[in-house]
């Protein structure tokens, strides 16, 4: 989508006055920021007026200046959600490397003797904690 968007003004640079070519590169350089801004903020930083900005929006192929900036908060999100699911990926895989590695390293006695000791400090947590509790509850 973002490409989509790119692609459009790349290929309608040419054709563009010096003043939406100026809006055009703020535009590719700063999407994030026309997202969350209005068209009089826009126009301010690329140094043109709000007609500039709403021409340029409509050279590149909306219908608008507002269905312009609706596809750029589009494009954000589904960056952040697509950012979001390749982290938790990237964590899965390294989580399971380690894990290989580790199995790969030790002979399955020495796993299961830690898996034990893992064990019995679980279970030795839950006691304590169960006789911290207990002390709290009584009268003194």
């Amino acid at each position: 989508m973002e490409v989509d968007l790119i692609t459009q003004i790349k290929s309608a640079y040419s054709s563009l006055t010096k003043s939406e070519q100026k809006v055009a590169t703020y535009t590719i350089e700063n999407m994030k920021h026309i997202a969350y801004v209005s068209v009089t903020d826009v126009a301010k930083k690329c140094g043109v007026g709000e007609a500039t900005i709403f021409r340029f929006a409509k050279k590149i192929g909306y219908s608008g200046y507002y269905e312009f900036k609706k596809d750029i908060i589009e494009i954000i999100e589904n960056k952040s959600e697509n950012n979001k699911r390749e982290a938790k990926n990237k964590t899965y895989e390294s989580i399971q490397t380690m894990l290989e590695h580790t199995i790969a390293l030790h002979d399955d006695e020495t796993l299961l003797n830690v898996a034990k000791v893992i064990k019995m400090q679980i279970i030795y947590t839950y006691l304590d904690l169960g006789y911290r509790i207990y002390q709290l509850k009584l009268p003194r």
